[in-house]
């Protein structure tokens, strides 16, 4: 009973909330830049994994590379007026104290070709313990639908899957890992 009644409540206020107020949301383009800036700054390398049709290569990138393939991939400021409104904003607490996970969802009319992006934290951390983002682009007449994760500290990982009139006709995971 207390719980429904906590969870009217914070309806109740929610929805009270006053139109001059601006949300504010996860700044993700900050936490890549943060993520970006350390692995620069260690003397680490990038590995790149690269699995396509069960064959995969292994090479070390250059860290500019990497940073800009990150940021071709997932940098977005959330927070900009324009990109704001594009997005709709869900935050759910999976109440074991383990995870608490943000999701913004494009809107259907966005432009945006991320469509979503997911920030999983632990309660009392500032750091997420990851992002996952979901994205479409388009080239030619190929639709390029990528599922990508990036773990704290550790790696980001992105699975493409092309697609050409309603078949795919590629996948191609990448993952590429950091640490010392």
């Amino acid at each position: 009973m207390i719980k429904f009644s906590i969870l009217i409540l914070s309806i109740l206020l929610f929805s009270c909330r006053s139109e001059n107020e601006t949300k504010e949301y996860y700044p993700v383009d900050a936490w890549i830049q943060s993520e970006l800036a350390q692995i620069d700054s260690l003397p680490v390398a990038v590995f790149k994994y690269r699995t396509e049709k069960y064959q995969t290569d292994t090479v070390i990138i250059d860290k500019k590379d990497f940073r800009e393939l990150a940021m071709g991939l997932l940098y977005i400021n959330l927070n900009k007026e324009d990109i704001k409104e594009e997005f709709e904003e869900m935050v759910l607490d999976e109440g074991d104290n383990s995870n608490i996970s943000i999701t913004y969802t494009a809107i259907e009319a966005s432009g945006t070709p991320l469509r979503k992006i997911q920030v999983n934290i632990k309660p009392g951390k500032s750091n997420p313990k990851s992002i996952y983002a979901e994205r479409i682009d388009m080239m030619d007449e190929v639709r390029i639908v990528r599922k990508i994760i990036w773990t704290g500290g550790k790696s980001l990982t992105v699975h493409s899957t092309y697609y050409k009139e309603g078949s795919v006709i590629k996948m191609i995971s990448e993952k590429f890992e950091w640490g010392i």
